[in-house]
Order: C-alpha cells, then structure tokens, then sequence
C-alpha cells in the first residue's frame, strides 16, 4: 500500500510536471508566433519604407536634374550674353557698324550648327560687311520653306554659332515648353500676389472696375498690373477688340474697347484666356493700362506716370 502510494503520488508530481511543460511551451509557441508576426510586419514595413526613399530619392534626383538643366541654360545664356558683348567690342574696333546693327538685339538664339536637324539646309550666303569674314547672311530651308533672316558666325567668340530671327520661325520651344514674342530674359521674373486693396478703376469720371480682391501682377521693370475678377466690371462699357499681342512670359493677350460719354478709347483693357504656366493665377481677370484710366488703390489715386 505504501508503495503505491508512493507511486501514485510521483505520477501526480510528473503529471503536474508535465502540465507545466506544456503551458511554457504553448507560451513559447504564442510567442514565437507573435515575434513572426512581427517580424513580418517590421519587414513589410521596411520594404514599403525603402520603397517611399527610392520614390523621395527619385523625386530629389529629377528636380536636381532639372535645377540643372536650369542652371545651365542660364549659364548658356549668359556666355552668349558675355560672348556677344564681346563680338561687338571686336567688330566695333573694325568698324563694323553694320553687323553691330544687326547684333543689336541680344534678346534672340544663337544656336550651334551642330544643332540643326538633318533634314535643314543652312546655307552661307554672302560675308557682312566690315565683319572680315567673321559673319555671314544665312538661308534656312525646310522642305519647301525657308528665310533668309540668319546670321551665321565665324569668329572666336561666336564659332559656329548662328542666329535666326526669333519672327522667322513658326514656333519655339524651351524643352517642350512654346515661346512667344521673343526667347525669355534669365535676368527678369514675374509675381503676382493676391491681395485685399481695394482698387478702383474709372475713365472719364465713369467707374469701370472696383474690388477688394485683386491680383497684383509685378513684373522687372514695370509697373505694377491691377488684375480684377470679371465679376467686378461695368461690362456695359466695353466692348471686345480684334488686337492680340504675346508675351513670353503671359501669352497671348486678347483686348477691349472702352466706351464713355460718347467717346471710344481703343485696347484700354486686355486679358488672357489661357495664360502660361507661370502667370496662370491672372486667367481670366481683366487688366486696365493704369496709363490710361485712373486708377486708385485703397482711397489713393496714383499717377498715371507711374
């Protein structure tokens, strides 16, 4: 009896023993499952994570590329600019007033032989006067097309470098970008600002425009462009105009006649529909020549002088 006894006691003991052993090991299993679990979250999370650096790393990498591709074209401007002053310092000491004449517009491409396509024909025609060989009348031909409005290049500063009159050419591009009226100057920018003023806009004594909501187109060099919703004009005043005019930096501009007391003033007011990319803000508004109307900006009338 005792040794059964024993016995059944050292079962009960190894029983519990084991019962013990199970609970750690499914604890260690809940566990070793959890960690799993966790470590393929933390993996997944890792691949996204280096997935969003490649894609930050990309982005990073374009707009450093495009920086400069941008630096670079300013810096090719600007050589242009310096190489250009220098030709005319040059020729100026041959007397070439002619070609200086003709270079006097620094606001156009020069653009390497080497660029054009193998389907235009540049030919050089007779040297410029006073220049000693160093430029030449060009002729550009594509397909059945051409003119006659180059100039083509032969001196140290502007070797192989030729320029087409901005006019002669259907349409330029800065990547793929459209150019109007003429190339953009590096050297000039364009803001516009919303703004709270309230600007008033009247003409012979009849208020045209009033707004509290302007934009503030500031541009190098000139004055300050008052552009307001359309909601705010005496539409009964104007009437639309054939004229359009270009800008590289807005597009094309389409205008209005005004019309008071009896009294017609031509293009007074322009607009652009569909403006570039840069001056998108002023789609639509409507622009009045402040040296035209009167124009007063929060109580105050400014000159018309500028």
């Amino acid at each position: 009896m005792i040794m059964q006894s024993e016995h059944e006691k050292r079962s009960a003991e190894h029983e519990k023993r084991r019962a013990e052993y199970e609970k750690q090991r499914a604890e260690y299993e809940k566990r070793s499952a959890e960690i799993t679990k966790r470590t393929a979250e933390i993996t997944k999370r890792t691949v996204e994570l280096k997935k969003q650096i490649a894609e930050r790393n990309a982005r990073i990498a374009a707009r450093i590329s495009n920086i400069d591709r941008k630096l670079e074209h300013l810096k090719l401007i600007s050589k242009l600019r310096l190489e250009t002053e220098k030709a005319k310092t040059e020729l100026a000491k041959r007397n070439a007033d002619t070609c200086l004449k003709i270079m006097a517009n620094t606001s156009e491409y020069y653009v390497p032989i080497s660029s054009f396509s193998s389907d235009i024909t540049l030919t050089k025609l007779s040297p410029v006067d006073g220049t000693n060989g160093g430029a030449h009348l060009g002729k550009l031909t594509v397909a059945n097309r051409s003119t006659d409005r180059v100039l083509i290049f032969n001196t140290k500063t502007l070797q192989d470098l030729v320029k087409v009159e901005f006019g002669a050419i259907d349409q330029w591009f800065e990547e793929e970008v459209p150019i109007y009226c003429h190339p953009k100057d590096p050297y000039k920018r364009i803001d516009i600002l919303q703004s709270t003023r309230t600007v008033k806009i009247a003409l012979d004594g009849i208020t045209l425009a009033e707004s509290s909501s302007p934009l503030l187109l500031l541009e190098t060099t000139l004055r300050t462009r008052y552009y307001v919703p359309p909601t705010s004009i005496a539409w009964q005043f104007l009437t639309p105009s054939d004229t359009e005019t270009l800008c590289p930096y807005k597009g094309r501009a389409n205008y209005y006649h005004v019309n008071v007391n009896g009294k017609l003033y031509k293009d007074v007011v322009w607009y652009y529909r569909y403006p570039t990319a840069e001056s998108a803000p002023i789609a639509g508004h409507i622009c009045f020549y402040n040296e035209k109307v009167d124009v007063w900006v929060d109580g105050e009338k400014e000159s018309k002088q500028g």
